[in-house]
């Protein structure tokens, strides 16, 4: 990087780029490119084969014909996200979000918050917070008393 000019850096990386304009599809697509491999090598029909598009996480436990298989796709998904501008400004945020609710791990997830107020999205932010707050005190509440 050293010997590369300074605005051809800049050029390189703008929010107008179709790979991050379409950074979550992408990384969608590729978790569940991945577990049609799976199922071709266990010897089962690939789901995805005759599809001319790929469906929403939340209709890919029937495309499979098994539960769970949305909620592993969020799951490799999500964590990709942290750092995404484009993936935290589009439908990347809600499918971050669906991840906490079910569970998924809070790593990183506060700085998310703070990363979200640099990218110029308070609201966004704030829906982070409480929600990771929230499954604070209901893990919390869970426990309960020692």
């Amino acid at each position: 990087l050293a010997s590369i000019p300074e605005p051809l850096i800049r050029y390189r990386h703008y929010d107008e780029q179709v790979s991050s304009r379409h950074a979550t599809e992408q990384q969608i697509g590729a978790a569940i490119a991945k577990l049609a491999y799976y199922e071709r090598l266990a010897g089962r029909p690939d789901p995805t084969e005759d599809l001319e598009r790929l469906p929403g996480t939340e209709s890919l436990d029937a495309l499979f014909g098994r539960e769970g298989v949305g909620r592993e796709v969020r799951a490799q998904v999500a964590p990709g996200l942290l750092y995404s501008k484009a993936g935290l400004r589009d439908h990347g945020f809600e499918l971050l979000l669906r991840y906490l609710s079910e569970g998924g791990s809070h790593s990183g997830m506060w700085r998310t918050v703070v990363r979200l107020v640099r990218f110029g999205e308070p609201a966004r932010a704030a829906r982070l917070a409480l929600r990771l707050a929230s499954s604070l005190t209901l893990s919390a509440q869970s426990v309960g008393p020692a």
